[in-house]
């Protein structure tokens, strides 16, 4: 515990002979971190061949696969999307006029 809280991972405080220890970061957060630096050291930070690892290994679970395959199509639906939606070119201006310099008399 003291290694965690070195890490400033967790706090304590006493009460009576006791220590009450206390996350400082939620678990959402701290499996962020972790698997950042996991794809980092094992797959050099590319979510994609970690992914492409786990499905030609068999890792997943039938419904994980599925649940991969469904997200997958989603972000195709997506892109798909954003490709296919065209912003408007912006209007041409006309060239603003030049005034001719007045002469001094």
């Amino acid at each position: 515990m003291q290694c965690l809280e070195r890490k400033q991972l967790v706090r304590h405080t006493r009460k009576g002979r006791r220590y009450i220890y206390k996350a400082t970061k939620s678990q959402e957060s701290i499996v962020s971190l972790l698997v950042k630096d996991f794809l980092l050291n094992a797959f050099g930070g590319s979510a994609g061949r970690a992914i492409l690892h786990l499905l030609s290994e068999e890792a997943l679970a039938p419904d994980e696969r599925s649940a991969v395959e469904r997200k997958l199509k989603q972000q195709r639906a997506m892109a798909a999307k954003k490709k296919t939606t065209k912003t408007k070119p912006a209007a041409k201006r006309k060239p603003a006029k030049k005034k001719a310099a007045k002469k001094p008399a």
